[in-house]
This record gives C-alpha cells, structure tokens and sequence, in this order.
C-alpha cells in the first residue's frame, strides 16, 4: 500500500504541497481549521507545524508500506545527496546583468553576480542567480522570468538540489539577521541598505528544515532572527510558526509583521530606514 490508497482507506481529504501532501492535523486534540500537517509522500512520516504532532501514517493505521516506493525514494535521495556534493561553474556564455530592474539598482544584481544565459534552453529570458554555500562555491542556479509568458515563474537548476539559503555569507549586524521569503525580497532590502537578510526561497522548506538551514549562521554568531515574511496570512502565519519552533528550541526570534499585502520586496528606501532604525537605532553596524 502507498500513502495515497492509505489515505483514500481513511477517507482523508489531502492535497499536494511540493514533497509532501497535506492534511488536517491526525491530533484528537487539535482542532485544525487551517490544515498544517504535512505527510512524506513516501514514507508516511507526518508531521503538524501548528501542534507539533508528529508519526507515521503506515505505523498509525497499521498498514505496510510499499517496498518498491521506499527503495525508489532511498535511491533517489541518495541520487540528490552525489549531486548536492558536486560545484557548479558559471555557464560559458554568461552575459552579467548590468541593469536596474524591479526598482533594484544595476549595482545590487553586479555584486550578487546576477547574469542571463542561453547556455541551458532553460535560462533563456530569465535573471539568474548563481546560490553559493558557505565555502563559495556555486551549488545551484535560481532564475527568474523576465517575461510573463514563461511557463514558470522561478527556475532551480539543477532541479533536485534543495538550494541554499541567499546570500550564504551575509552581513550580521548585531548578530542578528532577518529573514525573507524571496530573493527580490532580499535583494531590494540589501540594494537599500540592509545587507543582513537572508532568503529562504519560500517558507515551507524552511519550516520544515530551518535545523539545517539555520545551522551555519548559528556558527557564524547570529543569536537572533527576525522574520519578515510577506504580509498576508499565508505569510503572518508561516512566520508565526517559524518563531515558535526557533524559540521553542532555545534561538531568539522575532516576527516583524508588514502591512495587508505588502511584502519586503515592495518596501522604499524611507521604510527599510525606518525598519533598520526601529531595530538597531542609529547604528547599523556589525557588534
């Protein structure tokens, strides 16, 4: 049996979410309105990020998983970590990108080595980003469309290699960082002054990895992160989540909330001072 026909047996409505689908919370004693529950396609494994209820479908109702699937997915993570291993190189006919767009200065996309490229058919018309780990070397590409006809919005290349958070070496200013959902996020608070921000590509992968994510920077000397997710629900809830799990495990965190329906991306110059001011006074500096 596979995780699909369990959840058919238990009569347990479910959509896709990335890896993963997601349910209602399996806890008797919560009552999950807004379902958080995300299962492993796979495995079975479940976990709530609203209770923190966890467990394993198969092990619950006590069915068997299939072999075939379980091996498959050994396999194919096993595949991911060979590659996750392997640096890239900027590809031959990179052309940097020299120009303001997004109301985001030529010169912020010169220092974070944006480019376009034809290399791959896959690069084409879009604004790439090489994403580096701590040692500086290059494990993905993250582009973005530049034109609305394109079939998806945002490109990780390769597509299996879970990318690193952005920038992987950022400022830390009072040795603290802020977080963001996305890289225009990112970059525009960096293009106006703010360069300790770091994004996380969206939220759900960070809530259910920020162990690993987070661990680096821990080591660099961060003691505390504000999250600064987008401003409507999705995001006011998703960052609530994420300060509870850091806090409950012993890492200073803090939810910045932004007006209805604004996001990082779309804050001025004059916000981003004021944010930096009301966080850090008059000293935006390293401590």
């Amino acid at each position: 049996m596979n995780v699909v026909d369990l959840l058919h047996d238990r009569k347990i409505d479910y959509k896709e979410s990335g890896k993963d689908f997601l349910i209602g919370c399996l806890n008797p004693e919560h009552d999950d309105s807004n379902p958080s529950c995300r299962v492993d396609k796979v495995t079975g494994i479940f976990h709530c990020f609203s209770c923190g209820f966890k467990g394993n479908l198969f092990s619950k109702y006590g069915a068997e998983p299939s072999f075939i699937d379980v091996e498959v997915a050994r396999l194919q993570d096993q595949i991911v970590d060979i590659l996750s291993n392997q640096n890239l190189t900027m590809p031959y006919d990179a052309v940097p990108f020299c120009r303001d767009y997004r109301g985001i200065s030529a010169q912020t996309y010169m220092e974070v080595n944006a480019f376009t490229s034809n290399a791959e058919d896959e690069f084409k018309d879009r604004l790439m980003f090489p994403l580096y780990d701590i040692r500086g070397n290059i494990k993905v590409f993250v582009g973005r469309s530049l034109h609305s006809d394109v079939e998806s919005k945002y490109l990780f290349y390769p597509r299996h290699i879970k990318p690193p958070l952005f920038p992987a070496r950022p400022e830390i200013w009072k040795n603290s960082l802020i977080i963001v959902e996305g890289i225009f996020d990112a970059l525009n608070l960096m293009d106006k002054g703010c360069y300790n921000v770091i994004s996380a590509f969206g939220t759900t992968t960070l809530l259910k990895g920020w162990r690993n994510k987070l661990a680096h920077y821990k080591i660099l000397g961060v003691n505390k992160f504000y999250i600064m997710f987008d401003g409507d629900e999705a995001g006011l809830n998703a960052g609530q989540k994420l300060e509870d799990a850091l806090n409950e495990n012993g890492i200073n965190a803090e939810v910045i909330i932004l007006p209805e329906g604004l996001d990082p991306g779309d804050l001025t110059q004059e916000s981003i001072t004021t944010l930096m001011m009301g966080i850090y006074g008059n000293e935006n500096s390293s401590s």
